[in-house]
């Protein structure tokens, strides 16, 4: 999974593969996180289908990627700003 901070891209490995990811219905959303991610397990990412089904995302590791790495990504991979 890929995401944008404050214009710099991150790259979180998941610990599972998430079915409800690939959803076109599927929701992200933080819970109880703090504005402040120091590490993985800072991460408090939840995955809904709108419909009732919830997953707990648990990030195992996060990784900055350089300029030239985001640049690199498929369009279909970027993030939004």
């Amino acid at each position: 999974m890929y995401i944008n901070v404050a214009h710099r891209i991150y790259r979180l490995d998941l610990d599972a593969p998430y079915p409800l990811l690939k959803s076109s219905f599927s929701v992200l959303y933080y819970r109880d996180s703090s504005n402040v991610i120091c590490n993985p397990t800072d991460f408090r990412i939840v995955v809904s289908d709108r419909i009732g089904t919830r997953q707990d995302v648990i990030v195992r590791h996060m990784t900055v990627l350089s300029a030239a790495e985001a640049a690199a990504l498929p369009k279909n991979l970027r993030p939004r700003a």
